[in-house]
């Protein structure tokens, strides 16, 4: 499938399994490749708006771009998660792309999907590439109006980062004894969960 091909199917009704399907479909004719430079070039396109290197997303409305855009990182979490080569191809780039990130559901699933390739340490970020990283996740954790859910996955990113980073080992100390006061029933859990991993490392 084109690069279109899949934003059209992407942007069309939601359903059940929307993700596993569109995984598929990817997978089943060769697409992946395209899928991950379509990501890649919603992203930037929502930020930079080269209408010239994204000219086949200038008839697409601002509403549709988000969609496709979140739409198309969550698919990239379920290929990711079937087979992490199939990021060999953007693994490169998510220090650039994460400072591009401007929807708040597309960074759900990218900071995910970090987390969990610094975690599996399937690829090797420079320091710069992790200080990048790393700053951005701050950012995201110390806005009041990033969600919940990319703010958690974005400490992971700072856990595994701590080691690398020199200055994130103080800012992550201090977060961490932030959100430990009055913190809900989940949130007790993935404190401990948080301390017993960083004590083994």
């Amino acid at each position: 499938m084109t690069k279109k091909e899949i934003l059209e199917l992407i942007i069309a009704d939601f359903y059940e399994d929307f993700a596993i399907s569109m995984k598929n479909k990817i997978l089943s004719t060769n697409s992946v490749e395209n899928h991950i430079e379509l990501t890649e070039d919603l992203i930037r396109f929502s930020s930079e708006k080269d209408c010239d290197k994204y000219s086949y997303l200038n008839n697409y409305t601002k509403e549709k771009i988000k969609k496709g855009e979140f739409r198309s990182a969550y698919i990239c979490e379920y290929l990711y998660l079937h087979d992490k080569h199939t990021f060999d191809g953007i693994y490169s780039k998510i220090p650039s792309l994460f400072q591009l990130i401007k929807n708040e559901s597309t960074k759900r699933h990218f900071s995910k999907v970090t987390a969990l390739i610094l975690k599996s340490n399937h690829y090797k970020y420079s320091y710069n590439e992790l200080d990048i990283i790393s700053s951005i996740s701050t950012e995201w954790i110390i806005n009041d109006k990033v969600k919940i859910a990319v703010q958690i996955w974005a400490i992971e990113i700072l856990i595994e980062c701590e080691q690398h980073i020199d200055w994130v080992k103080s800012v992550l100390e201090d977060i961490l004894e932030n959100i430990s006061y009055a913190p809900s029933a989940g949130m007790k859990v993935r404190l401990k969960r948080w301390a017993q991993y960083r004590s083994c490392r």
